[in-house]
């Protein structure tokens, strides 16, 4: 399954267990929508105790563009644009959400699994687009 952000004029996100292509899962379930569900307007589905990462998309990068995080500890990615739409996609994890200005959407994830994990943007967004991208460290529980 694929983790994806489902948008109907709100922020409305469904992060659901994301299936690596070899059969790992990297990402746990942290919702417990269904696929298909939507949440209300401005609502997170995150655990009460999950750390908050602001990523702002802006032409033609992504602030911060190295995020570390810890497996099986949960957190919320908050994605915003200071500008045009970009897209959001770390094909590792399952996450793939437009970012549209103006909005903040919310993904909650608790990584399964060590790694690092590549993110782009896969919207055109301009010259420069083709180099804007980020990683995801996620290191060992201690």
């Amino acid at each position: 399954m694929v983790a994806r952000a489902f948008g109907t004029g709100m922020a409305a996100v469904c992060l659901l267990a994301c299936a690596h292509p070899a059969g790992d899962t990297t990402m746990a379930r942290t919702s417990s929508q269904e696929p298909g569900a939507a949440s209300a307007p401005h609502a997170t589905t995150a655990e009460p105790t999950a750390r908050m990462i602001r990523i702002t998309a802006h032409k033609w990068s992504f602030t911060p563009d190295e995020i570390h995080l810890v497996v099986g500890q949960p957190v919320v990615l908050e994605l915003v644009s200071l500008d045009v739409t970009h897209g959001f996609n770390a094909p590792d994890l399952g996450i793939r959400v437009d970012v549209e200005p103006g909005r903040s959407i919310q993904i909650p994830v608790r990584p399964l699994r060590a790694g690092t994990f590549t993110f782009h943007c896969d919207v055109f967004c301009g010259d420069g687009h083709e180099e804007m991208s980020g990683r995801i460290v996620v290191a060992p529980a201690p």
